[in-house]
């Protein structure tokens, strides 16, 4: 209570409205209590009045009049439980019909009393029944008014009668009233009509003449029915009639009416006083513990944003600096009154430092994504050359090491890319565990770890390297039935004394490594080469030439066309890489890629070739062009970024290029080749799932990715032509394409002969020597369509 009252003026605005909003209930209360009495003496006079108004105005009631013998039910009830005398029922009936016949507001048209038929029954026996008689017959048919009025009704509301009460009634209404009206005034019934309006407990019963009604009622009802009336237009009557009287008032003030007119007014005036005092005195106390609620709710607001606030500055090292914010709500200390602005303007702080936070997080993540290798941890290729970089630079000795899973591939083919990921993530974290603290490790290839010691010896490097060979070949793959073994070699240089050049370190380490791959006792070696042989100079040579293939010009491009046989339209045109050596022979390029994989100059080359497919599209709006992608290419994401964004700077040409990726590419990692797949497929590119059929083919690569063109290989397409096994397979594959939507394509056919079998076999788009040939520039409509045609 005390921080309450140390509030400042703004917090004092809710209290007050509080304060007045109860001043304000209270008065209405006194209000309503003083005014209910004068409510119930007058309930019954506007009930009378607004029925009268009602049937004057309704052209349907023009010709109704009502009788009614008592005004008001609740006083006659009244009468007769406070006397307990059955004459006081004819007292108060004679009263009521004095009072009725001097008011004023009576039309002699329209002419209605109320009868609680229930009340006289039960109060009063049958002597009523005379009574009724007597006042009919001596005050009410003798007057000039009532013999005049055009139409009358008699309208009767039993309250809460029973049925036994409910029949007697009705009985006296067929046998007594009825024939007494008639005899005393069969004049009037000549032109008048008389209309029975029986009330139940609750809501007027309306009934039809087909027989919903007993006898003594019906016989009332017809009785009292003139031949210009229809019992049907009668009953509409008497619903008009229920509309108008059953709602003149609601019924909270005929409640508080039935309450408050047994109550004297000075004893509801004190009630009422004290009543108001109580709810004003209630309506402060809620006040105030509402006021004291919303101040310790928004100083713990404000507590729970700081704290946010400072756990992530903490977390992100982020500085907000703000001088209204220096201080913080305390329910002790400070301020217990914590304005909406302030809360307000928190949020908004917080709010600003999430998105900051959230910013600084992903930048992070780029970053390190940028340097380091998703699948591992460990760095990437870019960051270990920089590394090695500096460390020559410094003229500082160490050792150089590649270190290569043999058998990788083969583990990811025979129990899943999934167990390929995990020994590689295995392995990493085996090197992590093992290394000193002098090594720094990296991801370097596909399968392929490098290691850079710093500042050690010769001895010491080698022992290292017979460490790591011991606890890697120690790693087991099985799956309960098949177990694999894995098979490490490494190969290492020293430095500064086998080379000062990056490429040239890694070169002689590749060198290294090759031969440690074909010793028969020891997985390791230490360059310089002991044997050399053959197979070891033509992989420098080839080394060599893969860091020189693009920047001297000795890469080139040859195109073929694949056509459709029905119609002999083209397909497509494939761009095939070709490597020129010094002695200007065109050479296939399956050992410059390998050599290009190994030196990391395999990226480069794709993005060479896939970017003088793009220019060539430029002048070619018609053609689709293919292009091959290497397996290290579509799952490394530095690559997949950079030919992402290659794409894209040709928006156009997006839609004409078809992308060929091996069946190694997918298996190789799937989730992250889905990835990428669907990132480029977005951006207009097609895709061609080649070589199908070569390696570990599944039928489910179809189904996973959403392939606009499949390949299979030639050499299947005659094993199938003299095997039926095979035969039958090419047919699953043909009716899976079909299913899939995608185009199939039969490449590498070398026969004419074979066209015929592929065309029996449902397929008819077909790409080699057997129907085009390559040539250096692209042709869309070329001379090999003329040898199609004359074959």
């Amino acid at each position: 209570m005390v921080d309450f009252f140390q509030a400042r003026s703004s917090g004092l605005t809710y209290p007050i409205l509080a304060i007045i909003a109860c001043f304000w209930l209270v008065s209405a209360a006194l209000a309503i209590g003083l005014s209910i009495q004068a409510i119930n003496q007058s309930v019954h006079s506007v009930e009378k009045r607004h029925l009268s108004e009602q049937l004057q105005q309704l052209p349907a009631l023009s010709h109704l009049a009502a009788i009614a013998l008592q005004p008001t039910t609740n006083n006659l009830v009244e009468k007769i439980e406070a006397s307990g005398k059955s004459t006081q029922v004819g007292v108060f009936l004679q009263e009521s019909w004095t009072a009725l016949t001097q008011n004023s507001a009576l039309a002699v048209d329209y002419i209605w009393l109320l009868d609680g038929s229930d009340a006289l029954l039960s109060g009063a026996g049958t002597d009523w029944r005379g009574l009724y008689m007597n006042i009919i017959a001596k005050q009410s048919l003798g007057q000039t008014w009532f013999c005049q009025a055009r139409c009358y009704a008699l309208i009767s509301y039993p309250f809460q009668i029973s049925n036994q009460n409910q029949t007697q009634m009705q009985l006296v209404y067929a046998v007594s009233v009825m024939p007494l009206i008639e005899s005393i005034i069969p004049q009037i019934l000549e032109h008048r009509t008389f209309v029975a309006l029986q009330y139940g407990q609750s809501q007027w019963q309306v009934k039809d003449s087909a027989g919903d009604l007993d006898g003594p009622t019906k016989a009332a009802i017809q009785h009292m029915t003139s031949p210009n009336l229809t019992s049907h237009q009668a009953l509409a009557v008497e619903g008009r009639l229920v509309d108008l009287y059953a709602k003149p008032l609601n019924g909270t003030s005929v409640w508080l009416a039935s309450i408050t007119q047994r109550v004297p007014w000075k004893v509801q005036f004190a009630l009422n006083f004290w009543i108001g005092g109580a709810v004003l005195g209630m309506g402060l106390v809620i006040t105030l513990l509402c006021v004291m609620f919303r101040v310790r709710r928004h100083d713990r607001q404000l507590l729970e944003i700081e704290h946010q606030m400072n756990q992530i500055s903490t977390n992100s090292q982020i500085i907000l600096t703000n001088p209204d914010f220096n201080h913080v709500h305390h329910t002790e200390t400070a301020d217990p009154k914590a304005s909406r602005l302030e809360i307000s303007f928190a949020n908004m702080m917080l709010q600003l430092a999430r998105t900051v936070a959230r910013l600084k997080d992903n930048y992070q993540e780029s970053h390190w994504l940028g340097f380091h290798d998703p699948l591992t941890g460990c760095l990437n290729r870019a960051s270990f050359e920089a590394e090695l970089a500096d460390q020559l630079a410094l003229a500082k000795r160490g050792s150089l090491m590649l270190l290569t899973a043999h058998n990788v591939s083969r583990i990811s083919a025979t129990f899943g890319y999934r167990a390929k990921d995990q020994l590689l993530t295995d392995m990493a974290d085996m090197l992590k565990a093992s290394l000193p603290q002098n090594v720094m490790l990296a991801r370097i290839g596909d399968d392929q770890f490098g290691l850079i010691v710093k500042q050690n010896s010769l001895d010491s490097a080698q022992k290292l390297a017979e460490h790591l060979v011991d606890i890697l070949s120690a790693i087991r793959i099985q799956d309960g039935i098949r177990e694999e073994m894995l098979e490490v070699s490494i190969g290492a240089v020293c430095y500064p004394q086998h080379g000062e050049q990056v490429d040239e370190l890694f070169s002689r380490a590749d060198l290294a490594l090759y031969q440690a791959s074909h010793k028969d006792t020891q997985s390791f070696h230490f360059y310089p080469i002991t044997q050399p042989m053959p197979a070891v100079q033509a992989r420098e040579y080839w080394l060599s030439q893969a860091r020189q293939a693009i920047c001297h010009g000795r890469l080139e491009l040859q195109f073929q066309t694949v056509w459709h046989l029905n119609p002999d339209t083209p397909l497509m045109t494939e761009a095939l890489l070709r490597f020129r050596n010094e002695k200007n022979q065109l050479l296939e390029p399956k050992q410059l890629l390998l050599a290009a994989e190994r030196c990391g100059q395999l990226t480069a080359i794709d993005l060479w070739v896939l970017e003088k497919a793009l220019q060539l599209l430029v002048d070619e709006a018609d053609m689709l062009l293919s292009v091959n992608l290497s397996v290290h290419s579509f799952i490394d994401r530095q690559a997949m970024a950079a030919i992402d964004a290659l794409i894209r700077a040709y928006p156009e040409q997006a839609a004409q290029l078809v992308i060929e990726l091996p069946e190694a590419a997918v298996l190789a990692n799937m989730a992250t080749a889905l990835q990428h797949f669907e990132r480029l497929q977005h951006a207009g590119v097609s895709f061609v799932l080649d070589d199908f059929g070569t390696g570990y083919s599944s039928l489910h690569l179809l189904s996973e990715f959403n392939w606009q063109y499949v390949k299979v290989d030639g050499a299947i397409i005659r094993q199938g032509m003299l095997e039926e096994s095979v035969l039958r397979m090419l047919e699953v594959l043909v009716d899976a394409c079909l299913r899939s939507q995608c185009t199939l394509i039969a490449e590498q056919v070398e026969h004419p002969n074979e066209l015929k079998f592929l065309v029996q076999l449902g397929i008819e788009s077909v790409q080699g020597e057997a129907i085009s040939e390559h040539y250096s520039e692209p042709k869309w409509n070329d001379s090999s369509r003329i040898r199609v045609n004359q074959e």
